[in-house]
């Protein structure tokens, strides 16, 4: 897509700066160009953190609305078999649900 703008979203001084600390930083040999990993809760293979697929065992993560990032379960989320079982058969009722929703 072609950008209208006549001016550029960050002035050129704080451009320059930026990119003499990207360029610093790049030739630090102190810093190491490593990603941040978590374990899977189901084969504990080590997965990038934002990764919405395990790589060891294929299970597929649901992303946060907020974040992005892979919700877990035991932070709020029910698989929806569950929620469709606890619904139907009475043991849990909406107010419980966005309880859980919002307080998990």
């Amino acid at each position: 897509p072609e950008n209208d703008r006549e001016e550029a979203f960050v002035p050129e001084n704080d451009r320059e700066e930026v990119r003499d600390w990207v360029l610093q930083l790049s030739m630090d040999k102190k810093v190491e160009p490593v990603l941040a990993t978590r374990s899977c809760f189901k084969c504990n293979a080590k997965n990038y953190e934002a990764s919405l697929t395990c790589s060891g065992c294929n299970m597929k993560f649901k992303p946060c609305v907020v974040t992005g990032y892979p919700v877990m379960r035991g932070r709020g989320e029910l698989p929806p078999d569950e929620v469709f079982v606890n619904f139907h058969n009475g043991s849990t009722s909406f107010k419980d649900f966005i309880d859980f929703t919002v307080k998990g």
